[in-house]
């Protein structure tokens, strides 16, 4: 007698299971793949960009003949007397850094104004000066005749004293950062004191912080954040481990698949052992309803074949009775009991046929092509069902 189909439940539940487990995966993969698909590879991050505006002013003054500088003349840091010269000339020099920057356009001027008590006189101006990148430079000469003018007529004005003279730069400034509209307005005046005898920087060394405050001598710079937008890599969120959009899709195309394939061969072994035995497919599939027997149930009662399982499940389903199973050596009977009537489904084990050998021209015995199994039930159908 073959295998007991029962005993082998345990196997089919343990393939039963572990595909359905392997479809949740599957549909769990499924499903982040497709929340990843969703979703761009890059997204545009805005993150804060500094800009720092630099600018650094110089002064020569060319001396006159026999004059006290001697032949170098005067530089950035002397004071500048103005009978020893013939000409003093102011270099600015403009720096943008920062992060990039793309179609800068901007431009740069330069104005002396002599200023005291809230009167201003504009000695010179130079500019504006266009420009196309990220450094920029201008010169302007002071004029010493009209400067000593308009100290002369300060003097008369509001009596002999000090002054200030004011060399305020100018810099507008707009382009494009990260995608982003950039405009910078630069430049505070550097101070010196003025009169009509000399100019003398009032300050040297030292910077200027950005809101502009305290003019300074040399060099002044500022900041100015702007928020440009980045690419980034889009990620998404697997429990508590965040996962580039790309490496999500991949991952999850390869558990899909993986996954899918495992569940299709474990259900394909669960089919193919059902297949081959018609026991077991009962088992399988009638499990909550039978009970094993090791005889007939006594008592005199009529046998009414039946000519399906399923039509006999529906009848043990309708009298709500279980199915008695019986195993012999070469079938499996399963009664439903109703009365003194007995109805019967009986399903044939698969018999091996013997196959007759043959003997070779070499004298080796070989089988004949047969068929290697059968299996039958017998089959009719009673009115009473």
């Amino acid at each position: 007698m073959g295998v007991d189909p029962v005993a082998q439940l345990r196997t089919l539940r343990t393939l039963a299971t572990f595909a359905g487990l392997c479809m949740i995966g599957a549909l769990a993969f499924g499903l982040l793949g497709g929340a990843a698909l969703l979703r761009p590879v890059r997204s545009l991050a805005a993150r804060p960009t500094v800009y720092t505006s630099r600018g650094v002013l110089s002064y020569a003054g060319i001396p006159d003949s026999n004059s006290i500088y001697g032949t170098g003349g005067a530089t950035s840091g002397m004071p500048l007397f103005i009978s020893q010269l013939s000409v003093v000339r102011f270099d600015y020099r403009y720096q943008l850094a920062g992060g990039g920057a793309e179609d800068l356009t901007g431009t740069l001027s330069l104005t002396l104004v002599v200023e005291d008590q809230g009167i201003t006189r504009v000695i010179a101006s130079a500019g504006p000066q266009h420009f196309n990148a990220p450094t920029a430079a201008i010169q302007i000469e002071l004029p010493l005749a009209a400067y000593q003018e308009r100290i002369g007529e300060l003097d008369a004005a509001l009596g002999p004293g000090l002054y200030t003279l004011a060399v305020e730069p100018r810099v507008q400034l707009q382009g494009v950062a990260g995608g982003r509209p950039l405009k910078l307005h630069f430049g505070s005046p550097y101070a010196f004191q003025a009169s009509a005898a000399s100019i003398v920087p009032t300050q040297a060394g030292g910077t200027v912080n950005a809101t502009g405050v305290s003019p300074s001598w040399f060099a002044q710079s500022a900041t100015q954040e702007v928020l440009s937008t980045t690419p980034v890599q889009s990620s998404i969120g697997v429990g508590p481990v965040m996962l580039p959009v790309s490496s999500t899709r991949d991952v999850a195309l390869a558990g899909f698949v993986v996954l899918t394939a495992i569940a299709a061969l474990l259900t394909s072994r669960l089919r193919e052992k059902l297949r081959r035995d018609v026991r077991l497919q009962i088992a399988w599939q009638h499990q909550g309803s039978l009970i094993k027997i090791e005889r007939w149930p006594g008592g005199d009662f009529r046998v009414v074949e039946v000519d399906s399982m399923p039509a006999l499940a529906r009848l043990a389903k309708r009298l709500e009775v279980p199915i008695l199973q019986l195993d012999a050596e070469d079938a499996t009977s399963y009664l439903v009991l109703e009365g003194l009537v007995g109805y019967r489904y009986t399903a044939r084990l698969p018999a091996v046929v013997a196959v007759p050998t043959r003997t070779s021209k070499a004298g080796v015995n070989s089988p004949q092509n047969a068929p290697a199994v059968s299996a039958a039930a017998t089959a009719a159908s009673p009115e009473a069902i």
